[in-house]
């Protein structure tokens, strides 16, 4: 089983492309249109209709897979492993065994406490014997009280070795895949250290980054299409779970990072791992009726934007203003151009 990478965030470049949203027949019907009308000549123009419908821009950027929640799993004592009980890409089920540490030190340890334990029990009870045979004598009764503290904590270093004999079975505290295994046998591991990192539940998100200037228009929540390049012509949604509050300089721009939640976060339909590229498409200010011209008709003079209607067997120029562009169209959002005019394409 090939090892998996960590849920490292793959820092690529934000790109940018212009989307039309649900208008794709339209836009096919336009161009038949527009030739069906150069193919009849009409006095040598190339025309198209306008048409009225939905339109959106959509940013696109790259993101990566990542595990949504790596549950890191770390030595419980120090010692030497004495076997490794899982690899990278191993499915663990909560209980599997990840490592187990030399027991012979920690078996030493026990036996120690155990003897310590029994000799200041032994003098906490001479101690008491002694306070009670002579109520009055206040150094007794310290003596007592003393002893009796030292009793308890030799009880409670005798609990704690137990427990790290008992520790020295490491085990998947959750279900999951190993996303990578950090000991070796025979290498001493100190307590604390990484001994593994787990996927619980096989849950996924996939970590992109957002331009500075698209941020604004991405609120928390918003819905996004994921293609993984893994699994081309399938679709995944998710929503935006969170913008980094502070950006980082990367090529020469401002990008931050951003996380999605997968709508499916096990990816049921797809195999999917921590590390595969994905494309991650989020639609921005949506218009749901458009008026819509071919970007071929558009002209544009300094900051002025013009388009030539054939009205009335004459072509007039009209000043317009333009709105959203996507897929080779154009929304007109000011001008006397009107659904079912036929403007002239350059």
């Amino acid at each position: 089983m090939r090892p998996l990478s960590g849920p490292s965030r793959d820092r690529r470049p934000v790109r940018r492309r212009w989307l039309l949203s649900g208008v794709v027949a339209a836009a096919a019907i336009l161009l038949a249109s527009a030739w069906w009308a150069w193919s009849r000549g009409d006095d040598g123009r190339l025309t198209a209709e306008v048409t009225r419908g939905p339109i959106s821009e959509t940013i696109e950027t790259t993101g990566t897979v990542v595990a949504a929640d790596p549950t890191t799993v770390v030595a419980p004592v120090s010692g030497t492993v004495r076997a490794v009980g899982a690899t990278a890409g191993d499915r663990v089920a909560a209980g599997d065994i990840l490592a187990v540490f030399d027991p012979a030190p920690l078996a030493a340890a026990v036996a120690a406490a155990e003897t310590a334990a029994s000799g200041a029990a032994l003098v906490a009870s001479g101690a008491a014997d002694a306070a009670a045979a002579a109520p009055d004598d206040a150094q007794a009764r310290t003596r007592a009280v003393a002893a009796e503290q030292e009793a308890t904590a030799a009880e409670d270093a005798l609990a704690a070795a137990r427990a790290d004999l008992d520790a020295a079975t490491v085990v998947a505290p959750v279900a999951g895949t190993v996303l990578a295994v950090e000991v070796e046998t025979g290498v001493p591991a100190e307590a604390g250290t990484a001994i593994a990192t787990i996927n619980a539940g096989d849950r996924f998100e996939i970590a992109a980054d957002l331009d500075e200037v698209d941020v604004p228009n991405v609120p928390l929540g918003s819905a996004t299409s994921i293609r993984v390049d893994a699994f081309p012509g399938e679709e995944l949604t998710g929503r935006i779970a969170s913008v980094a509050p502070v950006g980082e300089t990367e090529g020469g721009g401002v990008v931050f990072a951003a996380t999605i939640a997968l709508d499916d976060p096990t990816g049921a339909n797809q195999d999917l791992r921590p590390g595969m590229t994905a494309t991650v498409a989020l639609p921005l200010n949506p218009v749901d009726a458009a008026t819509l011209v071919p970007e071929a008709a558009v002209e544009t003079a300094g900051r002025r934007s013009f388009v030539r209607v054939a009205r009335d067997g004459e072509e007039q120029q009209i000043e317009v203003v333009t709105g959203v562009r996507a897929n080779g169209l154009v929304e007109i959002t000011s001008g006397d151009v009107r659904p079912g005019d036929r403007v002239v394409l350059r």
